[in-house]
């Protein structure tokens, strides 16, 4: 999915409220040293779930306008942290309406957990540039059951907004889900997530502070 940078959030002066926000995104890790908070854009996310198998390869399970949360950037420690990043269930769609729903309310029991979430995540400039991959790590819930993962992100900054991409994987067996089982053909354990955001300054916790 190509973000067309759709989303208008700035209602006052373009051009003022452009030079603050770039000198806001701190996630460029010049020589700031304040902690900026930014806003996932749920409309702009989206989560693709890889499994393989041995049929045809793999597929892809998919889910739109998915994410919510807050990550804070801390400039001169050059890191990037969320506490909470929450993923909804519900939002998986696929091709085969029957795999839709089984995997929702049959593998992940979206009515009684209905979220997954991402907490902890820590993610820290290692290479040059945020262009370039750098590596995180975080805590996956998923039933109530944690798992640590190890992934890697990077960001582009794009007018105002920041393009987000993070891919890690996990494994099936380290979470209370039975072994997914779809038009008789079973999948591999490791499952591959890829990641797609699009986040912008929170200009609520922002401006006070700012102007």
């Amino acid at each position: 999915m190509e973000y067309t940078g759709r989303m208008v959030f700035l209602t006052h002066s373009h051009s003022y409220f452009s030079g603050l926000i770039i000198v806001a995104l701190g996630f460029l890790f010049m020589n700031g040293a304040l902690a900026d908070e930014f806003k996932i854009l749920q409309d702009e996310s989206e989560v693709t779930l890889r499994l393989m198998h041995d049929l045809t390869g793999r597929f892809d399970i998919e889910s739109e306008k998915s994410l919510q949360g807050n990550f804070k950037v801390e400039a001169d420690k050059k890191i990037a942290t969320a506490d909470k990043i929450t993923f909804s269930v519900e939002a998986v769609a696929t091709t085969i309406e029957l795999r839709e729903h089984h995997f929702k309310y049959k593998y992940m029991d979206a009515k009684q957990f209905p979220f997954v979430f991402l907490k902890n995540f820590a993610l820290k400039q290692e290479k040059k540039s945020i262009d370039d991959w750098n590596s995180f790590t975080a805590e996956l819930w998923v039933k109530n059951k944690m798992a640590p993962v190890v992934g890697k992100a990077k960001a582009k900054l794009k007018k105002e907004q920041l393009l987000v991409e993070a891919v890690f994987t996990t494994n099936i067996s380290s979470f209370p889900i039975e072994t997914p089982v779809f038009m008789k053909v079973g999948v591999n354990d490791e499952v591959e997530v890829r990641v797609k955001f699009v986040a912008v300054p929170d200009l609520e916790e922002m401006l006070p502070h700012k102007i």
